[in-house]
């Protein structure tokens, strides 16, 4: 099933309350009602949610993600909601963390830049680091990229360009600080990576 607004596969069947949903956008696509045996009238009255129709706690707890998602200056057009985590979430299974994640789209043209690449790359060898939300992932690799070149931290930006808090972000600068290892790799990688002669053609 496609969801005619936003054209995304991506549709889950809400057993609960009968609706097919939309996890990219969030549109309620179609409505199956089974009737139960334990069904009384009292179910069937609008509830104080969205319209007419009562939303299961999953559907809400989606809806209002997908809120901050579009509503955000720093997140719109750039994340997305990753709806295994977001579900293992909802079942208790984990903390409310790597949900909201990068696009894949925004995320491959920010790796497309060498210099992050070559980062990103490094960080997946040091479990500390390789631990964080893709955005957070971006946002050390463009922290260290001006730690190491000797240019001076703009938290704002890299607040803006990932859709981390600045706190967030000032938290990682002050992760870096400890990464001594991590940086003398980064540094030792990025001038081999800038020295390398160019492939013939």
């Amino acid at each position: 099933m496609r969801c005619p607004y936003c054209g995304s596969t991506n549709v889950i069947w809400d057993e609960e309350r009968g609706e097919v949903v939309c996890m990219d956008c969030g549109s309620v696509i179609d409505r199956i009602y089974v009737l139960r045996e334990d069904f009384r009238v009292e179910d069937s009255r609008p509830s104080r949610s969205r319209g007419s129709v009562r939303l299961s706690k999953t559907t809400k707890e989606f809806l209002k993600l997908l809120d901050r998602v579009k509503s955000s200056k720093k997140l719109k057009d750039k994340a997305v909601i990753d709806t295994t985590n977001f579900f293992d979430y909802v079942n208790g299974r984990r903390g409310r963390v790597k949900i909201i994640k990068l696009s894949t789209p925004y995320l491959r043209n920010l790796e497309k830049d060498k210099d992050i690449s070559v980062v990103l790359e490094l960080i997946s060898k040091f479990p500390r680091l390789k631990s964080r939300t893709d955005r957070a992932k971006v946002a050390l690799a463009m922290l260290t990229i001006s730690l190491v070149k000797g240019g001076s931290i703009n938290v704002s930006e890299v607040s803006r360009v990932t859709g981390l808090s600045r706190m967030h972000v000032r938290r990682l600068v002050k992760e870096l600080s400890s990464q001594k290892t991590f940086m003398t790799e980064v540094r030792k990688n990025l001038i081999r990576f800038q020295q390398a002669p160019l492939p013939a053609r």
